[in-house]
């Protein structure tokens, strides 16, 4: 296994390893938003089988696969494995990973899992135009990866000694050399960080403009030149010039102080963002803002999908999968979950599949080719 030196920001890519969830909500109290279920407000874990939205159970929740329902799919997951984040570069090139050195790849035909060297929990897994794949692993380090199906050796190591920080979230523009990196750790003055290897070194450059003491949890962008963070408290930054030495960055008002988990960017004037208790923003552009999206549940919502105006996937704890429509919003059935009600933690949405994951889960829900 190939190992690189790395500068000191870059010890800001890592927390200590563990078997918890490094995404769980964050400590200020959040306000309840949502609409007609007042299940959920609390964080809904595996064991919790708990209400579901509309109360219709046994319709959400079917014991077997049936049209319309997310299914589990072929593979087994260890006890213990949240699997936290995906990223996908076409429908035959799928990367899940989680705890407890969780990474599963998809290679069009068959589920498999991808050995690692250590059990670490990989918070954050990004599939670069081209061949490479970033891990964002919680014990001081980042994976890099061109060849999926090689082993353990096949992994270049960018590891540091230093103080680590959990990382949320990795985003890079197609055919950009950086890489965008949201981190957990709320006692440094800047949670977003740009990364770029440089003669076989990994360099970090701090984005000032981000409020102190405050989490970034999720990023999307439109390209090289422009991108979004959300986090706790309610944050949402767009970022501009993020390729010159010097990037921009312009705080939003989204008139909440819940966390946001997730967002999805269609264009530069139609952003969505989801966090806790409900919470669903869109951005309309410069003249709306940030407005508020009502939503028929009140459980945590941790990932967004937006495929068009009226294609957007949200998914959230106690089983919660979310479809909108353009129109209304619709809660979607999930087969043989036998009893359990996991937290859904990342989704991605692709031509002829959607892929969901979070604890001891990945679903996938068949779709026609190019809906």
């Amino acid at each position: 296994m190939r190992r690189i030196a790395i500068g000191t920001w870059v010890a800001l890519l890592a927390a200590c390893a563990s078997s918890e969830d490094p995404k769980a909500s964050p400590a200020p109290t959040p306000v309840a938003e949502g609409g007609v279920n007042d299940a959920g407000t609390n964080e809904a874990s595996v064991s919790d089988a708990g209400a579901t939205p509309d109360g219709a159970a046994r319709d959400l929740f079917p014991d077997t696969c049936a049209p319309g329902a997310f299914c589990p799919v072929s593979i087994s997951l260890g006890a213990q494995q949240s699997m936290l984040s995906i990223s996908a570069r076409s429908e035959s090139d799928i990367w899940v990973t989680g705890s407890l050195g969780a990474v599963v790849h998809f290679d069009g035909t068959a589920w498999s899992s991808v050995r690692m060297p250590l059990r670490e929990t990989f918070g954050a897994v990004l599939a670069r135009s081209g061949d490479e794949t970033w891990l964002g692993s919680s014990m001081r380090a980042v994976y890099t990866n061109r060849a999926p199906d090689a082993g353990p050796s096949s992994w270049t190591t960018i590891a540091s000694s230093l103080t680590p920080y959990a990382l949320r979230d990795l985003w890079s523009a197609p055919g950009s050399a950086r890489v965008w990196a949201a981190l957990e750790e709320q006692s440094q003055p800047t949670t977003l960080f740009r990364l770029e290897v440089r003669d076989d070194v990994l360099t970090a450059t701090p984005i000032n403009g981000i409020a102190f003491n405050v989490a970034m949890n999720a990023l999307d962008g439109i390209s090289k030149d422009e991108l979004w963070a959300v986090g706790d408290l309610g944050g949402a930054y767009r970022i501009t010039a993020a390729e010159s030495e010097t990037p921009l960055v312009e705080r939003f008002d989204t008139h909440t102080n819940n966390s946001l988990n997730g967002v999805s960017v269609l264009s530069g004037d139609d952003i969505w963002a989801v966090g806790t208790v409900g919470t669903v923003r869109r951005y309309r552009g410069p003249t709306i803002g940030w407005e508020r999206v009502d939503v028929p549940v009140t459980n945590h919502l941790n990932a967004i999908a937006a495929v068009a105006p009226d294609d957007v996937w949200v998914v959230g704890d106690g089983a919660t999968i979310l479809h909108y429509d353009g129109s209304t919003w619709s809660t979607v059935a999930i087969a043989g979950l036998q009893g359990v009600r996991p937290r859904l933690r990342a989704v991605t949405v692709l031509p002829g599949r959607i892929v969901v994951a979070g604890e001891r889960s990945i679903l996938e829900l068949r779709t026609a080719k190019g809906s």
